[in-house]
Formats: structure tokens, C-alpha cells, sequence
């Protein structure tokens, strides 16, 4: 588990690679998560919004035919101030 502030405002990293399943959960404030096409801004696709207590409901990942994770380009923004968890499972390799 990774326990995440961010101030107002902030664009947490438009990233697509993660060796693991991972869902988010919103503490406090408020935010969102982000799909992207590409890694830029203007390709958004999806926006969720995220008030406390909200969880994703289920992973951006599909699985690889060699058992890997492929993840959209996403990011988490922060709306307020806020703090959010990202839960990452780790599952052994097939």
C-alpha cells in the first residue's frame, strides 16, 4: 500500500507500467483518475471522479498472455488537497 498527499492541483504522472494490479482509494479531498491514449494531457479519455471513501472498482490492468499487467496511460489528479491509496497487488508469476 502507498499512501499518497497532494496538494490542490497536482498531476500525479501520466505513467502505464506497473509489475503488479493496483486500485486506488480516496481518504480525503477530493480527485480523480485519469485514462489516457498517449502520454499527453489532450489524449484523455476517462475521468473519474474520487470523494473520500471512493475506491476504483476494479484495476485499469488487462492481463499479458505471459502473465504481465498491461495498464492504459493514467494518472491520479488531485482536485483539493487531499491523500489517496494505491493498493498494489503483488501475485506470484505463473
Amino acid at each position: 500500500m502507498n499512501l499518497w498527499y497532494a496538494p490542490a492541483g497536482t498531476d500525479c504522472a501520466i505513467h502505464n507500467r506497473h509489475d503488479f494490479i493496483e486500485v486506488h482509494t480516496q481518504i480525503t479531498g477530493t480527485g480523480r483518475m485519469q485514462k489516457f491514449h498517449a502520454p499527453d494531457h489532450a489524449s484523455l479519455y476517462q475521468d473519474i471522479p474520487m470523494a473520500p471513501g471512493y475506491t476504483t472498482p476494479q484495476p485499469f490492468c488487462r492481463t499479458n498472455p505471459d502473465g504481465g499487467y498491461l495498464y492504459p496511460w493514467h494518472q491520479y489528479r488531485a482536485d483539493t488537497d487531499c491523500v489517496w491509496l494505491a493498493v498494489e497487488y503483488h501475485l506470484p508469476a505463473r
